[in-house]
């Protein structure tokens, strides 16, 4: 790789990078309502990964969900719907890993630049088994800068099934924000790791918008810092 393009890939890589000290926040909380429409003010059909939108390009998946359920459950922008299996995923034995590639084709609709991701929302539960409400995953994400390398965002563990109890009904969301700007800017590709435990998700949501492309003055004045760090790096040492 020659000094311009790794000066370019320094650029778009400090880009994505989160204002220093924010810290990312996990939002929480669970309920026992017979309603299996509790949480859908959280689903979303026009989401970063929701099947339909630009932004979307494709989904892989490691690893074998238990029962008949499958995608696109988790990103089909509906919600929970009784004991119908269409719109969830069920982990129990398998460790799952969900890749999302996004849309970074302008031809198509898609940003060059990226995605910035503003909130991560998941919502799990089943009707009358609370304990398949429970929550153990992490998320991951990859720049268009280097879009084979995943940098963890977050680990998630939530199971408040104890404080439910067991046989009723039992419902979970857990959102992830930042305390300071966006959780992540310059994404081209999300991924989620769920764990192997009980727990039937409905949904998992990734709230955000095309990353803008930077002003010229603000790029010429970063290519600039790291073009001069460069040539520096780049001096004989003086004997």
């Amino acid at each position: 790789m020659n000094f311009i393009t790794r000066t370019l890939a320094a650029v778009l890589t400090a880009l994505s990078l989160a204002p220093a000290g924010a810290a990312v926040i996990e939002t929480h909380s669970y309920t026992t309502s017979t309603s299996d429409n509790f949480y859908n003010s959280y689903v979303s059909a026009t989401d970063l990964i929701n099947i339909g939108q630009a932004s979307y390009g494709s989904v892989s998946q490691d690893g074998a969900f238990n029962g008949g359920y499958g995608l696109p459950g988790p990103h089909d922008g509906i919600g929970q719907n009784g004991t119908n299996q269409d719109h969830t995923v069920f982990t129990y034995s398998n460790v799952v890993t969900l890749t999302y590639t996004l849309n970074t084709n302008a031809g198509t609709g898609g940003s060059a630049t990226g995605y910035t991701i503003t909130a991560v929302d998941v919502v799990a539960g089943w009707p009358s088994y609370a304990p398949y409400s429970g929550q153990n995953w992490s998320v991951a994400v990859a720049t268009v800068a280097n879009p084979t390398v995943f940098n963890q965002l977050a680990v998630v563990g939530y199971f408040p099934c104890g404080e439910m109890g067991a046989d009723t009904y039992g419902y979970t969301h857990v959102q992830l924000t930042r305390d300071t700007g966006a959780l992540a800017t310059g994404i081209s590709a999300i991924q989620f790791s769920l764990a192997s435990v009980p727990a039937i998700i409905s949904e998992i949501d990734v709230t955000g918008f095309a990353t803008p492309v930077p002003e010229p003055a603000a790029l010429t004045l970063l290519l600039a810092g790291l073009l001069g760090v460069g040539v520096r790096s780049r001096r004989p040492a003086k004997r």
